[in-house]
């Protein structure tokens, strides 16, 4: 309950998932993607603006690093 109060305090209208992300410090799925992509296509300059810009969306890496190892293990065959 406590995390759906929080969520709902966060701006107006219906509860939407941008929202829920936002309260709960979650990283977009696209963000894990275009990490992965620059690593996929060896554009290791690339890296440094795509961590510049989610440190200043203020993102966790903590949470961000844990999120991208279950991106990669989804990847893996079973």
């Amino acid at each position: 309950l406590s995390l759906a109060d929080q969520v709902i305090s966060i701006g107006e209208g219906p509860v939407a998932a941008e929202r829920v992300r936002e309260a709960l410090g979650l990283v977009p799925e696209d963000e894990f993607i275009a990490i992965l992509d620059i690593i996929a296509e060896h554009r290791a300059g690339d890296v440094f603006a795509a961590v510049n810009k989610l440190a200043d969306a203020g993102v966790d890496f903590g949470v961000f690093l844990s999120g991208f190892a279950d991106v990669l293990r989804a990847q893996l065959p079973d």
